[in-house]
């Protein structure tokens, strides 16, 4: 019978991966999941500056990489008129 000791070697190691587990809750230590959201950021007063603020973060975003984009192309043509030269 072949492979009966890599599938016994298999299952112990599941069993003993399983025994090594801690019994605690995965998502109940998530710092990044908050049980209470601020009652802030639900008030409807609040809803105009937020839109405002995010609408100012995707413009500064777009100009940084329209930059980026600048940069990169004049170091192309740079490198390619080094390399014909």
């Amino acid at each position: 019978m072949a492979g009966g000791t890599s599938g016994f070697n298999m299952i112990q190691s599941s069993k003993d991966n399983r025994s090594i587990r801690t019994s605690r809750s995965m998502m109940a230590d998530n710092p990044y999941l908050t049980p209470n959201s601020p009652i802030l950021n639900r008030n409807p007063e609040h809803y105009d500056e937020m839109i405002a603020e995010r609408f100012d973060r995707k413009e500064q975003y777009n100009q940084s990489n329209k930059l980026v984009l600048f940069i990169f192309g004049v170091m192309v043509v740079l490198a390619i008129s080094l390399f014909f030269i």
